[in-house]
């Protein structure tokens, strides 16, 4: 049996017992965790700080200040796809899968993707007031490049592409020691949206319970679509319409109506994913 790349095509065999697929896999793991290590502490550096602040001072606004973020989450992968992940043959860009991909994972993105942006914005004018002060151009400009730009594009890099795509080039795309992985991937993903202590995970359940499903139904989707630019429109997506909404309360909140929204574009996503894999000879095999 063979497992079919973006690229080209290898056994399943030789895919998941490479003999350097453990050293591979613990080195992406080490790379993420050092990049969301200086992710959460770069503030605390004051040369960081006297960056920004000179940025501030030339006019530069915040989200675009932010969005150095992205270097250190996309950086590291590159690398790593660049160095580490074997055979030195395959393209960078064919490993983190930014090139190929299933045909149809743009269209299906988009679709899906329309319960919540276009019902975002249909709550948003009925919840509107003329009594309420309107946000500021900068305050929405800031906020479209924190939850639509740097959110979905850093996170799923980092989570879906250095953690998943990755190994899997050594682990094989299917299999107990891919979904081992992919499952410790989904926890950090849901790690980083709570107060990492014992309380706050505690406290904030809902909150890590709901990125860890979602970061496994994002690892889902890359298997099928073999595409990372899947998961980050449809992230991308789902986070314009949260915005739109200007709903609330981290990821397990935002009240039942968005979060119907947020089932609808989850449920058509995955019907159109199982049917266009039910056409192919496999879910793996174009």
């Amino acid at each position: 049996m063979s497992i079919k790349t973006t690229g080209e095509t290898i056994p399943e065999s030789e895919a998941a017992a490479g003999p350097n697929r453990w050293f591979v896999t613990s080195f992406c793991w080490l790379v993420a965790i050092g990049a969301y290590w200086v992710l959460r502490n770069r503030g605390q550096w004051a040369f960081y700080v006297s960056f920004h602040e000179w940025m501030a001072s030339i006019g530069i606004s915040r989200g675009i200040r932010n969005l150095d973020s992205l270097f250190f989450y996309i950086v590291p992968a590159f690398i790593v796809a660049w160095r580490i992940v074997p055979p030195a043959g395959r393209q960078t860009l064919e490993k983190l899968l930014l090139a190929g991909g299933r045909r149809g994972w743009f269209m299906t993105a988009v679709i899906a993707s329309a319960p919540m942006v276009v019902g975002g914005a249909l709550l948003a004018i009925l919840s509107s007031s003329a009594d309420a002060p309107a946000p500021s151009r900068a305050e929405i400009w800031n906020k479209l490049l924190s939850g639509v730009v740097r959110a979905p594009i850093g996170e799923e890099f980092l989570f879906r592409g250095l953690l998943v795509a990755l190994p899997a080039w050594v682990l094989g795309w299917r299999g107990r020691c891919f979904w081992i992985n992919a499952t410790g991937a989904g926890l950090f993903f849901g790690l980083i949206h709570v107060t990492l202590s014992f309380q706050g995970i505690l406290n904030e359940w809902g909150n890590f319970v709901v990125p860890f499903i979602g970061g496994m139904w994002y690892t889902w989707l890359l298997v099928h679509w073999r595409a990372i630019c899947m998961p980050i429109t449809l992230h991308a997506g789902m986070n314009l319409g949260w915005l739109i909404a200007q709903a609330e309360g981290g990821a397990s909140g935002g009240g039942g109506v968005i979060n119907l929204l947020r089932v609808a574009t989850i449920v058509i996503a995955t019907v159109i994913t199982v049917r266009m894999s039910r056409r192919r000879v496999s879910p793996l095999e174009s």
